[in-house]
């Protein structure tokens, strides 16, 4: 069994923009969606939870989660640590 990823990391800043956006109802569903998908995994929610909670299943499979998985990344690739 793979080990559970880390809440990612975000600054108060940054959690006051993606809550902002998260309540939009004049952004884009995508944008809106994405905020609250890393909220969820700055919750500490694991990826395929994420993905669940925002609908991106289709079919029983989880298609989402991508969004989550690039912040992980990115953060992991700009100071070398998950």
């Amino acid at each position: 069994m793979r080990a559970p990823s880390p809440a990612l990391v975000m600054s108060d800043a940054q959690r006051e923009i993606l809550e902002s956006l998260a309540k939009s109802q004049t952004a884009a569903h995508r944008e809106v969606t994405r905020a609250k998908a890393l909220l969820l995994a700055a919750d500490g929610l694991a990826s395929t939870a994420v993905a669940y909670e925002v609908g991106a299943v289709l079919g029983g499979r989880c298609c989402g989660g991508a969004a989550v998985s690039e912040a992980r990344s990115a953060r992991r690739g700009r100071d070398g640590r998950a």
